[in-house]
């Protein structure tokens, strides 16, 4: 049993700098391209502001993203190999990007060539703040003590309860990622819709409704909290906005007054899932009865 590992996974977690190193995780930046640039996604945004992405979506630039190559993967996994022998990787759903296949290829030619590495390669079927907060758990589960091995069973057999409902507030980055098509978006957005979308069992953004208004479709989101939630009281929620933590914060305030739970984690959308859903979006991530 593997005691001493570090935990790595990429920049599709969303997790904030402040827990990246209170919680000691590794993370490996996706790129994305703006303004025939490119750049690295890092969790502090310090190639690209956050900031300055959402006004840039809000001018309706577009932003193109690329998974990780087993060539940058295999970089990382030689870069920690000099530190331990042990990692694990929680990858961004498969279902979403290549970028889990990527990191299995990587993970078989590095222990080719280092046969005492033990790499073990999750596919989270999570993105944004939903695959950081299985993050966040393994390593609650690593600092009490649970072996990699242990914490792999455990993320396996419990990563289908992590639960993310959000909303988006910008049609026309479906439109441009290609999930609406312009008379669809045209016709949603004068008419003030707002769809509610979850990630499903396969890691797949599913739309489960469209309602009129911001509020209607928050508290859709709230009311998929209300009936799934696992004791809420003993729960850490995470909340991801795009450049709108005002809202999130509405949210955290609901969740922590009228469900009482443990505790709100915040953090803004970076670059990656942004670029796809654009300025305002707001997700909730939580440990569910089911997704």
């Amino acid at each position: 049993m593997s005691k001493e590992y570090v935990i790595l996974t990429d920049s599709c977690s969303d997790l904030s700098q402040e827990l990246v190193d209170k919680c000691n995780i590794e993370v490996l930046p996706l790129q994305f391209e703006i303004g025939g640039k490119t750049y690295n996604h890092y969790p502090d945004g310090r190639e690209y502001d956050f900031k300055k992405f959402y006004v840039d979506m809000r001018a309706k630039k577009i932003a193109r993203t690329s998974q990780i190559t087993p060539s940058t993967f295999i970089a990382k996994f030689e870069e920690l190999l000099k530190k331990t022998n042990n990692i694990m990787l929680i990858s961004f759903g498969s279902a979403l990007s290549g970028t889990y296949n990527s990191a299995c290829t990587a993970a078989g030619l590095v222990k080719e060539n280092h046969p005492e590495a033990n790499i073990i390669v999750i596919d989270s079927l999570c993105a944004s703040c939903g695959q950081g907060l299985l993050v966040y758990l393994a390593c609650k589960n690593r600092d009490k003590g649970m072996s990699m091995e242990e914490n792999t069973k455990w993320i396996e057999d419990n990563k289908l309860h992590i639960a993310h409902w959000f909303t988006v507030d910008d049609l026309g980055a479906l439109k441009r990622g290609g999930r609406l098509t312009a008379t669809k978006a045209a016709l949603a957005t004068a008419l003030g819709i707002k769809p509610v979308l979850h990630v499903d069992d396969l890691g797949r953004l599913i739309p489960m409704v469209n309602t009129r208004g911001r509020k209607k479709a928050i508290a859709i989101m709230l009311q998929q909290f209300k009936e799934t939630a696992v004791e809420p009281e003993n729960q850490v929620v995470f909340v991801t906005h795009g450049d709108d933590f005002e809202t999130a914060q509405i949210i955290g305030k609901e969740l922590l007054e009228t469900y009482h739970v443990k505790e709100v984690v915040y953090s803004t959308m970076g670059p990656i899932i942004g670029a796809h859903t654009g300025a305002n979006c707001l997700v909730i991530a939580f440990y569910a009865t089911k997704r």
